[in-house]
């Protein structure tokens, strides 16, 4: 019988099945802390997409900074604000931009269309 890996949702580390794993809606946990840990990052990144939503509303389709994002979730590395974005553009939610390409996130689905004011 071949032994079955699975990869922790939350940890993305390797384990083998367990009575210890915890099971929900698709995803597999390796264990119940890792399950208790990623509630709150589900919420810091709808919390962070309707961020960028807002902004980019409120600011002509501009995105914010990584800093700005961190401010407004409550977030206080910018590193940590990097990796949400990639688990969001891993989701397929956002597109990030090319390196050295400031405020240029882009929420996939939402086109931004101004009129001129002067005709």
């Amino acid at each position: 019988m071949s032994k079955v890996n699975l990869v922790c949702h939350f940890c993305r580390r390797p384990f083998q099945r367990s009575p210890s794993e915890v099971r929900v809606g698709g995803r597999v946990f390796c264990r119940r802390a890792c399950y208790a840990a990623d509630r709150p990052v589900l919420h810091r990144r709808e919390s962070v997409l309707e961020f960028l939503v807002e902004y980019a509303l409120g600011h002509g389709g501009q995105s914010p900074t990584y800093r700005e994002i961190g401010e407004r979730v409550g977030i206080s590395s910018s590193s940590v604000v990097r990796y949400v974005l990639g688990d969001l553009a891993e989701a397929g939610l956002i597109v990030l931009p090319g390196k050295y390409k400031a405020r240029s996130i882009e929420v996939v689905g939402m086109k931004m269309v101004w009129e001129d004011p002067r005709g």
